[in-house]
């Protein structure tokens, strides 16, 4: 039997944690697929609208066209991955240690049609 490395070790760990947490993403998230902090600004009435606000405050700076490849580190749910690709045309790579995050961020952008 082959023990684990420290760093597989904890990828483990940290897979294991984010899987858990799996369905909260589904509520937290409100349809949008993220999981991360939203953006009141004026105008913004919603949570969902919100968590998209901040991905739009994310890349407002940025040219972004269909020959940007993003690379998404962390990408959850790959709900910011499938926004841009369906907002901008744009690639968007995703890396996660979860391998069922893998999996419903595929579905998510081929129902999106963005895969």
């Amino acid at each position: 039997m082959t023990s684990l490395s420290a760093n597989q070790k904890l990828s483990k760990e940290i897979s294991d944690y984010y899987t858990h947490l799996t369905s909260s993403y589904f509520h937290y998230a409100s349809g949008t697929y993220g999981w991360h902090y939203g953006v009141s600004d004026p105008g913004i009435k919603t949570f969902p609208e919100a968590l998209l606000q901040s991905n739009k405050r994310l890349v407002e700076k940025l040219s972004i066209h269909s020959d940007t490849h993003i690379l998404d580190i962390g990408c959850g749910l790959g709900g910011f991955a499938v926004w841009a690709a369906t907002r901008f045309g744009c690639r968007v790579t995703g890396i996660t240690l979860c391998p069922s995050h893998v999996t419903i961020a595929e579905v998510l952008a081929a129902l999106n049609q963005v895969f």
